[in-house]
């Protein structure tokens, strides 16, 4: 748990809790409403923001995946997962998936702080990495992650189809060792 002070007031990040699967699954239905062509998911699979997915993540082993949610004066406006595989020779990385920060949340710095948890994180399990994809088109956030260290490794093409159109990602990672 951490909390720090935008222009908007005093942010805390923590890591969810069951209490919060409502409103994770309000947020992550919404995030995938709003932003279609950042999230492989669609709101159309409810099994992808439901409260049911929300408790499966929140009561995933603390040593495998973290959900942790940005709150102002109790409201959560923000979230991201990292996770890390189970298999004896790959449990040496990690990925975020399930970024989210509404919109009137965005360019305060927030970003920055969330992915600061989220390697603290994997750096407590001395994971060696972190990878994350985010769709071509979705500029800001690519800038976000090269600001905090990220780098592109690959353009995977035609990633996204949403609507008849095609979406490249970047794929990019973050060496922690």
């Amino acid at each position: 748990m951490t909390t720090f002070q935008t222009p908007k007031g005093e942010v805390l990040l923590r890591k969810a809790t069951l209490i919060d699967a409502p409103k994770v699954s309000e947020l992550r239905r919404e995030a995938l409403a709003s932003n279609p062509t950042s999230f492989g998911s669609s709101v159309e699979q409810p099994d992808r923001w439901s409260f049911q997915w929300a408790e499966q993540l929140i009561n995933s082993p603390e040593d495998y995946s973290l959900l942790l949610i940005a709150e102002y004066q109790g409201d959560m406006f923000g979230m991201a997962v990292i996770r890390r595989p189970n298999g004896t020779k790959v449990s040496h990385g990690s990925t975020i998936n399930s970024v989210y920060l509404k919109p009137e949340w965005r360019g305060f710095g927030i970003m920055q702080q969330i992915l600061g948890q989220l390697q603290q994180w994997a750096m407590d399990r001395r994971l060696h990495f972190i990878k994350l994809g985010v769709t071509t088109i979705n500029e800001s956030a690519h800038r976000s992650y090269l600001r905090f260290g990220f780098v592109d490794y690959a353009t995977e093409p035609k990633d996204i189809f949403f609507e008849g159109n095609y979406y490249d990602e970047y794929l990019m990672i973050k060496y922690l060792v």
